[in-house]
């Protein structure tokens, strides 16, 4: 790994974009505790480690491409392609925006970007029967808090 790379604490193992440290093996997989974020001192620790993730993807994985790719999608847009809808929902679900244009302004750029791809555009799943869904798997997890 290069000097000064930090990694995802998602992805793990030996990769540029993986944890760095025992704190971030900690968080690891740092999506799951977004999608069961509650009231609590544990709220605020949560949305940074997932901001500060989102963040070594924007700088480190997407930089200032249009796609992770270029110019056009590869194969990581595509891995990363959960993001435009789901995690929306789950924004949604738990009341915390955290990929918006003013924190993760190239996230953002790439997400609005990603979703206007025809055979992207053409196949995301309805959002209201994703949160419906997504609601229905998250109350099953943490049902107080739906």
């Amino acid at each position: 790994m290069a000097k000064g790379q930090k990694r995802l604490s998602s992805l793990g193992g030996n990769s540029a974009i993986g944890p760095e440290n025992s704190e971030a093996q900690d968080l690891a997989p740092i999506f799951g505790p977004f999608f069961e974020l509650t009231a609590g001192e544990e709220r605020e620790k949560t949305i940074q480690a997932v901001l500060e993730n989102l963040k070594i993807l924007e700088e480190q994985g997407l930089g200032d491409k249009k796609f992770f790719g270029g110019e056009t999608i590869s194969l990581v847009d595509i891995t990363h392609g959960w993001l435009p809808h789901w995690f929306e929902a789950i924004e949604e679900m738990v009341g915390v925006k955290v990929l918006e244009a003013s924190t993760l302004p190239r996230l953002h750029a790439w997400v609005q970007n990603f979703k206007q791809v025809p055979v992207i555009k053409d196949n995301l799943p309805d959002y209201q029967k994703l949160l419906a869904h997504m609601t229905r798997l998250r109350k099953s997890r943490v049902p107080d808090q739906v």
